[in-house]
C-alpha cells in the first residue's frame, strides 16, 4: 500500500509540474503559466534578469510588493534549472522526467520531435543544430534525493591508475601556466546578486562560458 501511495504521489508531481522564476530584485518566486514562457525566460536569464513586472503580460497589477506566489517547503519537490538552456526548435518539445527517489540520477531529459521520435542524447541529434539542445537536468533542492555515484578512477598516459577522480584532460588544464590564477580572476569578477543558490548557479554558468572561450582560443 505504501509503495502504491509513493507511485501515485510521483505521478501527481509529474502531472502537476509548476514553473516558477525568482525575481532578481525582491527574490520572490513568481508562477509562469506555460512551459513555453518559462523556457523563453530561462534561455535569456543571465543577460535579461527576471523581475516581478515581467509577469504583467498575464498579471497586469503585479509588483514586488505582492506576497510570493510560492515558498520553498517540504510539501513540494523543488528542482533548480540552470540558466541559458536554449528553447527547443520549432515543433520540438523538451521533456523532463523525474526519477523515483533513491535512484542514481534525479531526472532524465529527452526531446520529442515533430514526428514523435524521441531523442535522449546529443549523439542522436548531432545532425541538427546542437546549440538548440541541452540534456542538462535540474538540481533537486533535496540533496539526498538521488544517490551519489562513486568517482571513476582516471589513468595517466601510461595506463597506470592514479586513484584520482579527475580526468587527464582536466589535469592538463591545471598544468597550463597561469590557469589557476585565471580561473580565480574570472570567479572574482562575477558580482552576482541574489540568494546563494541563484548566485552560485549563475556564477558557474558564467565560468563555464569563460572556459569554453579559453579552450577555443587555445586551439
Amino acid at each position: 500500500m505504501e509503495r502504491d501511495q509513493d507511485a501515485n504521489l510521483k505521478k501527481k508531481v509529474a502531472d502537476e509540474m509548476e514553473f516558477v522564476v525568482q525575481c532578481f530584485r525582491c527574490f520572490k518566486w513568481r508562477y509562469i503559466p506555460t512551459n513555453e514562457r518559462y523556457e523563453k525566460i530561462r534561455e535569456h536569464l543571465l543577460e535579461c534578469p527576471f523581475y516581478c513586472e515581467d509577469t504583467r503580460e498575464w498579471r497586469p497589477s503585479i509588483s514586488c510588493d505582492y506576497i510570493p506566489d510560492v515558498t520553498q517547503n517540504e510539501r513540494k519537490l523543488w528542482a533548480f534549472d540552470k540558466p541559458s538552456i536554449p528553447q527547443p526548435p520549432s515543433g520540438w518539445k523538451r521533456i523532463l522526467k523525474i526519477r523515483a527517489e533513491g535512484g542514481t540520477k534525479f531526472a532524465d531529459v529527452y526531446y520529442d520531435s515533430p514526428t514523435r521520435t524521441k531523442f535522449r542524447s546529443k549523439i542522436e541529434v548531432e545532425r541538427r543544430k546542437l546549440e538548440k539542445f541541452s540534456f542538462q537536468t535540474p538540481r533537486p533542492l533535496q540533496e539526498d534525493y538521488a544517490k551519489k555515484r562513486s568517482p571513476t578512477p582516471s589513468y595517466d598516459i601510461n595506463g597506470a591508475n592514479d586513484g584520482s577522480p579527475t580526468s587527464d584532460f582536466e589535469n592538463l588544464w591545471l598544468n597550463v601556466d597561469g590557469f589557476k590564477d585565471k580561473v580565480h580572476d574570472w570567479w572574482s569578477s562575477f558580482n552576482e546578486k541574489g540568494k546563494p543558490n541563484f548566485k552560485l548557479a549563475t556564477k558557474l554558468s558564467l565560468l563555464k562560458q569563460k572556459l569554453k572561450e579559453w579552450r577555443k582560443n587555445k586551439k
